[in-house]
């Protein structure tokens, strides 16, 4: 008996030593011209697309074991002066952006390239929903119909700002979210026709990523100030930076079940699976200083593309032990002071847990049961303008935590 508790806890310590990023890059070739980004990566059922800097498309159908070359039609004489920016993909159909303003179709797998759009001051970033593509540029250009026919929509964008490009896009359901460089973050529930800004507190505008996980929105920010959430559809905003390095850049942020991904610019991947309440560094495996420019997750492994010529994949079981690490009890109101509502964040371990607000005289204004982990209290409709507590306390109504808020 011993003996078999000491083999698996070998095995479980083996297991936990191999827990780390592999470079899987074999067939992408090193740069011309010092170090080359993976730009974009993509994935449709076996097969893994990846963008490079100055080597145009690659393909892999082992789960990045190998890789080839995909270009024929891609404009692959130019792409030191050209790179191929961004990828979107939906079954065989393959679409491609470039730093010149183009936008290639592929509807084979990469085998065989068309020029679909040109003229444009670039392509930043690509997204499809259903049968229509969405181009990030300066300014928004839409085709429901594999670039036959292209739409340049302008209602309730800012296009009127210089140099102000579409960087990102999330989509979740009816909803595209578009993340500008200057401008922060817009909303179509229309395909793309019409525009809402969800600017409201957002404290940095210039947004570099956007993810959408459930029913919340995380945005990256491209000066410095880490990532934001929303979870009211962007009408408020707050910082979840905890455990993320000091002044973080944001390149790329990825979703996979519970788990966000961040990559940060020279500091590698981050991971949160408790909504940003608490970030750990993922980054055995990688060199110091990597800059990860782009995610993707297949149904095994988790995918990254560096700044560096590489791509590297780690299993997406090798990340299981953390989320267990980040549920633990976490407690947070926000924002604070506020005018009106306010939002309780308990973290994911909720169950059982209540809440009562009280006034300086501790007289109780509000009980209620915590029900899910976020919770929105209007307290200008309970009371009056002051100070006022909330307190959590668990299933055995013990004391948890309790913390101030300040309605104005």
């Amino acid at each position: 008996m011993k003996k078999l508790i000491l083999i698996s806890l070998v095995v479980l310590f083996t297991n936990c030593l191999n827990a780390q990023w592999q470079n899987i890059s074999t067939g992408i070739p090193p740069s011309k011209f010092g170090s080359t980004s993976i730009r974009a990566l993509a994935i449709s059922g076996n097969n893994i697309f990846a963008a490079t800097q100055d080597s145009g498309v690659f393909i892999s159908s082992n789960q990045g074991s190998s890789w080839k070359a995909i270009n024929s039609g891609l404009g692959e004489s130019s792409f030191s002066s050209n790179p191929v920016t961004s990828l979107a993909v939906s079954g065989d159909t393959l679409f491609a952006g470039t730093n010149n303003g183009h936008v290639y179709l592929s509807t084979n797998n990469g085998n065989i390239w068309t020029s679909v759009k040109s003229g444009l001051s670039n392509v930043n970033t690509l997204a499809m929903i259903k049968d229509t593509i969405l181009v990030g540029s300066e300014g928004l250009y839409v085709s429901p119909n594999d670039g036959s026919t292209w739409a340049y929509v302008t209602t309730g964008l800012p296009l009127n700002t210089p140099y102000n490009s579409i960087v990102s896009f999330a989509i979740s359901g009816k909803n595209i979210l578009a993340g500008f460089g200057n401008d922060g973050v817009y909303l179509s529930s229309n395909n793309g026709s019409t525009w809402t800004s969800l600017n409201s507190g957002l404290a940095d505008t210039a947004i570099s990523a956007l993810v959408i996980s459930g029913s919340n929105i995380f945005a990256g920010t491209g000066n410095g100030n880490g990532v934001y959430m929303s979870v009211n559809n962007g009408s408020s905003w707050k910082a979840i930076n905890t455990g993320l390095p000091t002044n973080s850049t944001v390149n790329v942020l990825g979703t996979n079940g519970n788990n966000i991904f961040a990559g940060i610019s020279g500091n590698g991947v981050y991971m949160t699976s408790n909504n940003g309440n608490s970030w750990k560094a993922m980054n055995t495996g990688l060199p110091t200083k990597t800059n990860v420019m782009s995610i993707a997750f297949d149904n095994t492994y988790a995918y990254i593309g560096t700044s560096a010529d590489s791509v590297y994949r780690q299993l997406l079981t090798e990340f299981t032990g953390i989320e267990s690490e980040q549920n633990s009890f976490y407690f947070d109101i926000y924002p604070n002071p506020t005018t009106d509502v306010f939002y309780i964040d308990c973290g994911n371990n909720f169950n059982g847990y209540k809440v009562r607000i009280t006034n300086i005289l501790y007289q109780t204004i509000f009980n209620f049961p915590i029900s899910s982990q976020i919770t929105s209290i209007n307290l200008k409709t309970l009371t009056g303008y002051g100070i006022y507590f909330v307190t959590l306390f668990d299933a055995n109504n013990n004391n948890i935590a309790t913390k101030k808020i300040i309605l104005k």
